[in-house]
């Protein structure tokens, strides 16, 4: 990897990393939204803390915030994995941003936002799993579980069977879908406690 690629990467990183919940939440009202239900600086817990306006807005710039890095290696140019890991890169920078002491989300609307342009057919699989569980149960962390699932599988589905992604995509895909997991294994304690938030359901500092 020469230099460009190498910053591509920290740049990607350091984009990621801005903590827009956290941002919008002390603009707004003052207070650290990591002190506020589940903890978290993503759009569930902004939206939940917040209302709708912060919730909206924090989802839609972290979407933007990965997807850009993206967009702007293709436009650079370099080995065709940059992309990707320029995604990556910005999803990793978010779920551990070191503006605040790695406090940060679990990743999936970044991931979103990074994937829909990477690989926006396997993204829209996954959305469609996400939005049905969101519709038929409720929980927005089995929804974004599930989603990372299934976009795991349908990537390396449409890898084998279209040749539609290359090896490496479908490697930091699946990455990152673990990491996104792992990033909700609170969530998986309290769904098995019986704790778990539903999305409508109000502040629930277990959630």
């Amino acid at each position: 990897m020469n230099l460009t690629g190498a910053v591509v990467l920290l740049l990607s990183y350091l984009l990621g990393a801005i903590p827009f919940g956290y941002i919008i939440t002390r603009l707004k009202t003052g207070e650290d939204i990591r002190e506020k239900g589940s903890g978290n600086i993503g759009a569930t817990n902004a939206l939940r803390t917040q209302g709708a306006a912060v919730g909206i807005a924090t989802f839609v710039l972290d979407i933007a915030k990965a997807a850009l890095p993206v967009i702007a290696a293709r436009h650079i140019g370099g080995p065709p994995w940059l992309p990707a890991a320029a995604g990556a890169c910005a999803i990793v920078g978010h779920c551990y941003p070191v503006y605040i002491g790695f406090r940060g989300g679990k990743g999936a609307a970044s991931g979103f936002g990074a994937f829909i342009v990477i690989a926006p057919l396997a993204t829209l699989i996954a959305v469609t799993f996400f939005i049905l569980e969101i519709l038929l149960v409720g929980y927005v962390s089995i929804g974004s579980m599930t989603g990372a699932v299934v976009f795991s599988a349908s990537l390396w589905a449409l890898h084998f069977l279209t040749d539609h992604y290359d090896l490496t995509t479908c490697v930091l895909g699946t990455l990152l879908s673990l990491l996104l997991i792992w990033r909700h294994r609170s969530n998986i304690q309290n769904l098995f406690a019986g704790k778990e938030n539903k999305l409508w359901r109000g502040d629930d500092k277990k959630s």
